[in-house]
């Protein structure tokens, strides 16, 4: 029987499993890293952004090949969209799991593996249609 001392949201015990020091560390590092990644993945993506629409606007004057860069805009813009919920998702882990490191709060790690989760569901389909894409473009022999 739990102590009535103890608090309900102590870190050290996931599922009756010990979290150690050690173990702590790692989710520490691995959170820092995903938060140094979804930042710098956002920076790099409004740079891009602003080079596309630099881009654009410089082979817009030229007024030949409207119908390929409208293309290239249409490719750049859903590519974006997907970067941003990639980047997205790794951030609110990082955010969560730091948070849940700082105050051994259960109820906070719990939303951070969530998050981890909805990020590797979001990687794990965008592989699964990019491979279908690929399968369906070989099958078809517009690959190549």
């Amino acid at each position: 029987m739990m102590d009535s001392k103890e608090p309900e949201n102590k870190l050290d015990d996931i599922f009756g499993i010990g979290v150690t020091a050690n173990a702590v560390n790692n989710l520490r590092t691995a959170a820092l890293w995903g938060r140094a990644m979804a930042v710098l993945g956002f920076f790099n993506l409004g740079i891009s952004i602003l080079v596309l629409v630099k881009t654009l606007i410089f082979y817009s004057t030229l007024d030949n090949g409207s119908g390929y860069f409208a293309g290239v805009l249409l490719s750049t813009l859903v590519t974006s969209v997907l970067l941003f919920f990639m980047y997205f998702f790794l951030y609110r882990y990082a955010a969560k799991m730091l948070s849940a490191l700082d105050t051994e709060s259960q109820e906070k790690l719990g939303e951070s593996f969530g998050q981890l989760k909805a990020y590797f569901r979001f990687i794990g389909i965008l592989l699964i249609v990019s491979v279908a894409v690929v399968i369906l473009s070989i099958i078809f022999g517009r690959l190549w």
